[in-house]
């Protein structure tokens, strides 16, 4: 699957070979003259994403190897990244100075490639099998300069734009554009999601039309009792907005196609559910919910 991220739409350098259950985000900008194509040679040049404004437990990946993380390391080739624990974050500063990738809790992010072409295109592909990303780009110079994130469910391109992604256990992925404009394909279809819209992408299905931008981590709930030989148990079943990502005791739980997830309750004295929902740009709500 495919996100084209893009101020208009424009031409732009699109992923040639696209995996079954794999969602794609790429981001455009503005071409102002027509690209000749050429062979794709890379220049030899160490690229680098620096970490900075670390919060909490944050781990640093290289050479197979992890440690904590510090202030001004950089990611440099691919394998290397990070990883967050709860309550945690870091944020990532692109080598051109173009912009940021906020990296939030229980996240992880690898480079998949970092390469400078001929005419100095800068390319960029991140994986992020889990948790939540923001990005912050501005519009590239280049034509062929491109930004990807990968995940289970597809990739994301950007050539600048503002927009959060949340990836869930199970891998469903959603989008929210602030700026810019994402073009999404999966399964042979292409959707384009416009500033102020969001969308959802199941993995191995293509993705949702786009509906416009909530960015509202309400929750509603029901409690739902049965008993079996005897035994009583308790569910909660919650409702969230689609896109939105759910914690429960800190722990990230997936929300299925209608936003919807079910929680078994043990019965203990003064059962109490600690549930926090975020939505793909970072808007957060907690409730503390007395069950009996």
């Amino acid at each position: 699957m495919h996100y084209r991220f893009s101020k208009q739409i424009l031409p732009s350098r699109l992923i040639s070979k696209v995996g079954k259950g794999l969602l794609i985000v790429v981001v455009s900008g503005s071409c102002l003259a027509p690209v000749i194509a050429q062979p794709d040679l890379s220049v030899q040049v160490q690229r680098w994403l620096q970490l900075q404004n670390l919060s909490g437990q944050v781990n640093f990946i290289s050479g197979g190897q992890t440690r904590a993380a510090q202030s001004g390391d950089r990611l440099t080739r691919p394998g290397d990244g990070v990883a967050t624990g709860q309550q945690s974050m870091v944020q990532l500063a692109l080598d051109t100075g173009i912009g940021f990738v906020d990296v939030t809790e229980q996240t992880k992010l690898v480079i998949q490639e970092m390469r400078l072409t001929p005419s100095q295109g800068r390319i960029t592909r991140l994986k992020v099998s889990q948790g939540r990303a923001k990005l912050r780009l501005r519009r590239f110079t280049n034509p062929e300069s491109r930004f990807e994130i990968e995940t289970p469910a597809g990739i994301s391109g950007v050539r600048g734009t503002e927009f959060g992604i949340n990836v869930q256990p199970d891998g469903k992925t959603a989008v929210a554009v602030l700026e810019g404009k994402v073009d999404s394909s999966a399964q042979e279809k292409t959707v384009g999601i416009n500033a102020g819209f969001q969308s959802f992408t199941i993995v191995g299905e293509p993705p949702s039309d786009p509906v416009p931008l909530k960015d509202d981590p309400s929750l509603s709930y029901t409690l739902e009792q049965t008993i079996t030989q005897g035994n009583r148990q308790l569910a909660l079943r919650g409702q969230v907005d689609v896109v939105n990502a759910v914690f429960v005791a800190g722990k990230p739980v997936s929300v299925d196609r209608k936003g919807q997830f079910v929680l078994p309750i043990q019965l203990v004295s003064h059962p109490k559910v600690q549930i926090q929902v975020v939505t793909p740009l970072g808007k957060t709500q907690n409730y503390s919910l007395k069950l009996l």
